[in-house]
């Protein structure tokens, strides 16, 4: 029944926990907890490499919790990189800062989706829970001006 199935692609949570406490979010419960798990590296590595071995294409960088809050991000998706992998990832934005996101472009990320529910600050700040729709904002066109500086210099 299962023999010309493939798996494309697979989802890796790489950090637990988030900086967001939005109310449709089942993180909320990680938040109070006070749960920040990482994802051991060697064990990513493993996975990885396991992945390639039978013909994953993608790897998505995302669960439930904020990925860019693991500050050796870049490292992941350099390694899921070089293993010849397609990486996305998921995140708020709000650790999306210059420095952050020079790191990711450089490490080589195909995708960046950034979630964020609201049309305005006061929108925003209602259902993210976090007054920063204009820093987020701000930070997510830092970044693709970063990506077409970046690309274009290499």
């Amino acid at each position: 029944m299962y023999e010309n199935s493939e798996i494309k692609q697979i989802a890796l949570e790489i950090f637990g926990g988030c900086n967001y406490k939005c109310p449709m979010c089942p993180q909320v419960a990680g938040c109070e907890s006070g749960f920040r798990g990482k994802f051991p590296f060697d064990i990513f590595k493993t996975i990885i490499d396991e992945c390639k071995y039978h013909g994953v294409e993608v790897v998505s960088l995302q669960g439930s919790g904020e990925p860019t809050l693991l500050p050796d991000m870049h490292l992941y998706v350099e390694y899921a990189k070089d293993a010849g992998l397609k990486v996305i990832t998921l995140t708020n934005g709000f650790h999306l800062n210059e420095v952050k996101s020079k790191d990711l472009i450089s490490a080589g990320l195909d995708s960046l989706r950034v979630s964020a529910i609201g049309y305005d600050q006061e929108t925003y700040y209602k259902w993210m829970s976090k007054d920063a729709f204009h820093k987020v904002r701000d930070q997510v066109i830092k970044f693709i001006e970063l990506n077409e500086q970046l690309q274009g210099k290499t």
